[in-house]
């Protein structure tokens, strides 16, 4: 709906409506569910998010940059597969499990 209004009014309307959801969740998931009092930080909500967002990526490497890498036409960077491999999943198990 707002990709069809003139800039100038949906970017105003994009504003009030994350505000709105914002404080719809805040207001009835958050504090009933959680009894968070309001404060999503105290909720799982953001780890959902964030692993989500790092299956997502995974995947996203899994399907489309690692087939390239056991091709010839892979960059001068990460010539190997295992050089792109190895920097991956290190970085992606730092950041994912605790330890």
């Amino acid at each position: 709906m707002l990709s069809t209004l003139p800039f100038y009014l949906s970017s105003w309307m994009v504003f009030l409506w994350l505000y709105g959801a914002n404080a719809a969740v805040q207001a009835f998931v958050v504090k009933d569910l959680h009894g968070a009092s309001g404060q999503i930080h105290k909720t799982p909500y953001l780890a959902g998010i964030f692993t989500g967002t790092a299956v997502l990526v995974a995947l996203r490497w899994s399907f489309h940059i690692l087939p390239c890498t056991f091709t010839r036409i892979s960059p001068p960077p990460f010539p190997t597969p295992l050089s792109d491999f190895v920097p991956f999943s290190l970085a992606f198990g730092k950041t994912n499990f605790a330890g």
